[in-house]
């Protein structure tokens, strides 16, 4: 990789430290690209075991920092259970840890100001496949970019913490405070694998969770976010026999259509109260310009090809802005399904009934003056040349379990900032190389700055 100026913007030459630093990470810039393909090419979706496969790779690069104390462990689902906002308490479909840890790696100091890496190991499902020009497990580059499903969201993120902590081990640096890097399972499902960390009792002044804001964005909020299924009773009978039948295929088009005008009268209502959750952008954390979103992503009916449906469920996710509660949503978008129901006669008399599971995320927004805020700006700044820009993604991450204080745990600083790319959760995924080094440059210098190293 060719060696640039730094600090193109400032006049002031950097310190010679930071030059180290800098000049370390990108001499180690192969090798990080090396790691992260290695990430790709295990398929970690949620809930399997090649999450503990992907954990193995990690732990063996942690292990190549000096000074570093590595932690592993199944969660105990029963004790996670315990925790208010735990994302998978209401499922009964045998859910568990088993063969999927969370990994810690811990460079201790004595400095009252510490610091939390976090990113997720676990990638959505990358269906379907004929939509991708090459396979999603293949980590292939091209055009500056390495493609794969994880490789923006987030385990470019992932390799960024890593590589910043390594590299200024590498040039001889010991931290004043805590580093504490955490490599969670479970993310995209609800946020288990970091309720985990904190209820094992790792907790720092400030955290950084590197998903995929873009290096030139800085994110200071997250929405809250819910997941809901609805089940719908219809009537089974023979095909020759359909109008003596209901079909829940019918009725469940009857519920969506009214959540699709629910979902659009929600956000007009919206509009223009949150203008940090409603900034455009390139990248998987800005939106469409609304604070808030619905989507149904699973429908599923019947049982029987020859058969009118006697049921349908669907499954879907809410997000909502600061200003609401997850308890609020709960209750309009039920009321929304009841009074859609109400207004035809089979569901009026065998209503719908609305679960709710999986991500159970309130929402946050800290203010650009607090001090971790600012240190992080800075080192944006002097890593890029210019400041970040600071918004607030309407999507959800583990961001929240660190800044909503729930009984002893939380309610700390943190900034959402990692790699930029592109098609998060579509084909073709992909993370930009250069990115990759400036995320992991940024955050070396807010370590320095934040935690003190020397």
């Amino acid at each position: 990789m060719k060696s640039r100026t730094f600090y193109p913007s400032l006049t002031k030459k950097p310190e010679e430290k930071d030059r180290k630093i800098l000049r370390r990470i990108e001499e180690n810039a192969g090798d990080e690209f090396a790691f992260l393909r290695d990430l790709i090419k295990v398929p970690s979706l949620p809930g399997t075991r090649a999450e503990g496969q992907a954990q193995r790779v990690v732990r063996n690069k942690l292990q190549q920092i000096a000074g570093i104390t590595i932690d592993e462990w199944e969660p105990d689902l029963r004790a996670i259970n315990r925790y208010r906002y735990h994302p998978i308490r209401e499922r009964t479909d045998g859910w568990n840890y088993e063969g999927r840890p969370v990994v810690v790696g811990m460079m201790d100091g004595s400095s009252e100001r510490s610091l939390i890496l976090n990113a997720h190991i676990d990638v959505v499902s990358p269906e379907p496949l004929s939509a991708w020009t090459t396979s999603p497990w293949d980590a292939g580059t091209s055009g500056g970019k390495m493609f794969g499903r994880g490789a923006n969201d987030s385990k470019g993120g992932l390799a960024s913490i890593i590589y910043a902590v390594k590299s200024l081990v590498e040039c001889g640096l010991r931290p004043k405070g805590r580093v504490i890097i955490e490599s969670v399972p479970e993310e995209e499902f609800g946020g288990g694998g970091t309720i985990a960390t904190l209820l094992k009792g790792y907790t720092a002044s400030a955290a950084l969770v590197a998903e995929p804001s873009g290096v030139g964005n800085l994110c200071l909020g997250s929405g809250g976010s819910r997941f809901f299924k609805i089940r719908l009773l219809g009537r089974s009978e023979a095909p020759q026999a359909y109008r003596r039948g209901v079909d829940a295929i019918e009725m469940g088009y009857r519920i969506y259509a009214a959540l699709v005008k629910f979902n659009l009268g929600r956000g007009r209502r919206l509009r223009g109260k949150h203008p940090s959750f409603e900034r455009k952008g390139e990248g998987v954390m800005f939106g469409d310009g609304r604070p808030t979103n619905l989507v149904v992503g699973r429908f599923s009916a019947g049982d029987f090809p020859a058969k009118v449906p006697g049921w349908a469920t669907m499954e879907g996710r809410i997000g909502f802005p600061v200003g609401e509660s997850g308890d609020e949503i709960r209750k309009e978008l039920t009321d929304a399904v009841l009074e859609a129901a109400a207004g035809l006669p089979w569901l009026s008399a065998h209503p719908p009934t609305v679960e709710w599971f999986n991500a159970q995320r309130e929402p946050y927004e800290l203010s650009p003056s607090e001090p971790f805020i600012q240190t992080v700006r800075s080192c944006i700044h002097r890593t890029l040349g210019r400041p970040p820009t600071t918004f607030s993604t309407p999507s959800s991450c583990d961001a929240v379990f660190f800044a909503n204080r729930v009984g002893k745990f939380g309610g700390v600083p943190v900034a959402v900032y990692g790699p930029g790319g592109g098609n998060a959760h579509g084909p073709d995924e992909f993370v930009y190389l250069s990115e990759i080094i400036q995320t992991t440059e940024a955050i070396a210098l807010t370590l320095k700055d934040w935690c003190g190293f020397n």
